[in-house]
C-alpha cells in the first residue's frame, strides 16, 4: 500500500476513535462523513465498530490470531467474498499493514470505552448516531446514555429528561424539549446529544430546544444537542427534513449533511441528503441560507435550490419548484417529470418496501400527484393507467415490469 494511503487510513482511524469516544469536532465530523460516503463498506465498518458486542468479539479474534489471519477472519465476517473483494473498498479490505491499524483501533476503542464506563456511571456526552431500521416500523429516540424510546408507543407527557431539559410528547404526537421547567445547563458542561430516527413508512415532527420546528421524512435520522449553549446551533441530518428555524441573534443554526454545511440565521428550508444518493439538495422557502462544500459557497434566495453533486467539488444553484419539493411534508407525492427509478426510491421509503426492476428502461418519466395515505396499491394503479409502466405487488416488495 502506498504510504499516502496508509496515512489516510491512520487519519480515518483517529476520526473513528474520536467518534466512538464522543470527542469528534464538527469539522472532523465532515471529514469522516466524506469518507463514509465514498463506499457503503466504509459505513459497514463504522457500524460494526459502534457495536460493543462485536468489538468484544473482534478483540478476542485479535488475541487468538496473528494480524493477517485476524484480518481474514474479520473481513470474512463482514461478508467479503471473491466477487466483493474486487470492489476497491477503501477501508475494509486494506493491506496487512493497515489491518494492524484497524485491529489496534478496535482494541483501543473497546478498552477505552470499558475504562470510561467503569470510571463514570453517567450518560455519555454524545449519543451514537444510528440509522433508522428499515424494517423496525418504530420512531425511536436515542438518549445520550444509549437508551431508546419508542416514541409512538409512549403516551403524551414527559418521556425523558436530559441535562435539565424535559423531553415531552404533545397530545398531537410532536416531540419537544422544554428547558424552562428545569435549571439551566452550565454552558461549559459537556452537552448531551439525542438522535431521532424515523424508519421507512413513517414521518415525524420535532421541536428542538431553541424552538425550531423540524419535519422528518421517512428513513431519516436527526442528531441534535439537548441545549444550544455554544456560539452556534449545530445539528446533523441523514435523510430529508424541512426546517423552520427560530431566529436567534448571534447564534447561527448549522445543518451538517454529508460533505456540506447549511448555515442559517432564521428561515424555512428543506434538505434532502439520503445516504447513497448522488446529490444533496437544499431548497430555500423563506429567509436566507448559505451552503458550504469545502471552498465552494452558495448564497441562496427564496425559491432557489442548491445542488451538491457528491462526485464533484462544486455547488450550483437553480430555481426550484417549491410545490413539488415540499409536497412530502403535506403527505403528498408530487412527481414532476421524474424518472421511474427516482420515483420508486421515494415509494420504497414512504411505504417501507423493496423495489426490483425487471425492465431495462428506468428513465421513463411521469407527472403525477397522489396522497400518500391512499396507499401503495392505489399509487401503482394510478401510474399504470398511463400504460407506460406495470407493476407486480408482493408482500413488502414491488416489481417494476
Amino acid at each position: 500500500m502506498p504510504n499516502g494511503d496508509l496515512g489516510k487510513y491512520e487519519l480515518i482511524t483517529g476520526l473513528i476513535r474520536k467518534k466512538l469516544n464522543n470527542s469528534l469536532l464538527a469539522e472532523e465530523e465532515i471529514l469522516l462523513n466524506q469518507w463514509l460516503m465514498e463506499d457503503p463498506d466504509n459505513q459497514a465498518m463504522l457500524n460494526r465498530l459502534q457495536d460493543e458486542q462485536q468489538r468484544r468479539e473482534d478483540v478476542e479474534l485479535m488475541r487468538s490470531f496473528d494480524t493477517q489471519l485476524a484480518l481474514e477472519k474479520l473481513t470474512e465476517r463482514f461478508g467479503q467474498d471473491d466477487a466483493h473483494r474486487k470492489r476497491r473498498s477503501r477501508f475494509a479490505y486494506i493491506s496487512a499493514a493497515a489491518a494492524a491499524v484497524v485491529l489496534v483501533l478496535t482494541a483501543t476503542v473497546f478498552f477505552e470505552t470499558g475504562k470510561k464506563q467503569q470510571q463514570k456511571a453517567q450518560p455519555l456526552a454524545v449519543a451514537v448516531k444510528q440509522q433508522p431500521a428499515a424494517d423496525s416500523g418504530q420512531v425511536l429516540l436515542t438518549l445520550s446514555g444509549g437508551a431508546t424510546i419508542d416514541i409512538e408507543k409512549a403516551g403524551a407527557g414527559v418521556v425523558g429528561q436530559q441535562q435539565g431539559a424535559l423531553v415531552t410528547k404533545a397530545a398531537n404526537g410532536v416531540l419537544q424539549y422544554d428547558a424552562g421547567k428545569q435549571p439551566a445547563t452550565d454552558a461549559a458542561a459537556a452537552v448531551a446529544y439525542n438522535t431521532l430516527s424515523v424508519p421507512r413508512g413513517k414521518r415525524y415532527q420535532i421541536v428542538l430546544p431553541d424552538g425550531s420546528k423540524v419535519w422528518l421524512n421517512a428513513h431519516t435520522t436527526l442528531q441534535y444537542p439537548v441545549a444550544f449553549n455554544g456560539k452556534e446551533r449545530v445539528i446533523e441530518l441523514n435523510g430529508e427534513a424541512y426546517f423552520e428555524v427560530a431566529p436567534r441573534a448571534g447564534q447561527p443554526f448549522k445543518v451538517i449533511t454529508g460533505n456540506q454545511v447549511v448555515e442559517v440565521l432564521g428561515t424555512h428550508f428543506n434538505v434532502e441528503a439520503y445516504a447513497g444518493d448522488s446529490r444533496i439538495v437544499t431548497t430555500l422557502a423563506e429567509g436566507r441560507v448559505r451552503v458550504r462544500k469545502g471552498n465552494a459557497v452558495a448564497d441562496m434566495k427564496p425559491g432557489q435550490m442548491a445542488v451538491n453533486d457528491i462526485a464533484t467539488t462544486g455547488l450550483h444553484t437553480q430555481q426550484a419548484d417549491l410545490s413539488a419539493i415540499l409536497a412530502w411534508k403535506e403527505g403528498i407525492f408530487y412527481f414532476k417529470d421524474e424518472r421511474i427509478e427516482d420515483i420508486m426510491k421515494k415509494v420504497a421509503r414512504a411505504y417501507n418496501v423493496t423495489v426490483e426492476f425487471k425492465t431495462s428502461n428506468r428513465d421513463k418519466r411521469f407527472w403525477a400527484t397522489f396522497p400518500m395515505d391512499k396507499g401503495l396499491a392505489g399509487l401503482l394503479k394510478s401510474l399504470e393507467q398511463t400504460n407506460m409502466i406495470h407493476f407486480k405487488l408482493q408482500p413488502g416488495k414491488v416489481i417494476v415490469l
